[in-house]
């Protein structure tokens, strides 16, 4: 039986342990966030989140995006499940009551915002199995090697969102400038330009939120492969597929239990980007006075 952590305290008393460099460390480690836009604490843990990922190789970020009845957050990304899986799995390990957002390490850690990077090192200590994730044809190569602890688990599967920053992205054109495209090109990579301004409001930021979750079945600690088919976990059209990322997890029992495996899928759209990408620019002409 595990002993999960009931402070967030406890979680500062472990910052002592050297997180393992990204280049060396060979285990996966899950990270879940259930929170919602709302959430004075949420920009905070989205920011600390993007810079973990940048420095941590075989970080895994499940971000499902809740929305509190009555509240006015944003609807973009929100799933109605997602506050109440966060406070199943505070209830679970024990936690100080629900906190908004919540983050929970491989099913076992609760942290909260102030706590992510402290808690990392547990993470990296429960040593998961690497599932190996590969796509071909439209469908999901998935390698899940042998069980060296001989335990039995459930296989879910998600499909996530690249990173986004919500809002405006305007760049104000000097009504003589000629908008070419080797112009258009070099604002959109933020690059300064003469006789155009920037009006950024793209201030809210979503990492890699979730698009769907389903079950696949019971793993029963041995080599498996197996192919799925990627139509069964995205609802977004061919033209978007490209964009699209893709994780492997199991439990030991049910979706709010400890995690023994995970294994993930980075679309190049996401990893060669570096996060967060940007919301598109909008070119505007400023009128002749």
């Amino acid at each position: 039986m595990h002993k999960f952590i009931k402070t967030a305290s406890l979680l500062m008393t472990l910052s002592y342990i050297t997180i393992i460099p990204h280049h060396v460390q060979a285990s996966p480690v899950l990270l879940e966030i259930f929170g919602e836009t709302n959430c004075s604490d949420d920009p905070a843990a989205q920011e600390q989140i993007t810079e973990l990922l940048k420095t941590h190789k075989n970080l895994i970020v499940l971000n499902c995006r809740g929305r509190i009845e009555g509240s006015s957050g944003d609807l973009k990304y929100a799933r109605s499940e997602c506050i109440n899986n966060g406070k199943a799995y505070a209830k679970r390990l024990d936690a100080m009551g629900y906190k908004n957002p919540t983050i929970v390490i491989n099913g076992k850690w609760v942290a909260y915002a102030k706590d992510i990077k402290s808690a990392l090192p547990l993470g990296a200590l429960d040593k998961l199995v690497q599932i190996d994730l590969t796509l071909e044809d439209n469908a999901l190569n998935i390698d899940i090697p042998d069980n060296t602890i001989e335990t039995s688990g459930h296989i879910y599967i998600y499909s996530y969102m690249p990173s986004v920053r919500a809002g405006q992205n305007i760049a104000r054109i000097d009504p003589d400038l000629e908008l070419t495209d080797d112009l258009k090109n070099k604002i959109a990579a933020n690059k300064s330009v003469p006789f155009v301004t920037r009006e950024d409001t793209a201030d809210t930021l979503y990492v890699r939120p979730l698009l769907e979750k389903q079950y696949i079945g019971k793993w029963d600690g041995k080599a498996l492969r197996m192919n799925y088919p990627i139509i069964n976990i995205t609802n977004m059209t061919d033209m978007a597929l490209h964009k699209i990322s893709y994780a492997i997890v199991i439990h030991e029992g049910d979706e709010f239990s400890p995690v023994i495996a995970a294994g993930e899928l980075v679309s190049d759209f996401e990893s060669n980007g570096l996060l967060p990408h940007s919301t598109p620019v909008v070119f505007e002409k400023i009128s002749k006075p």
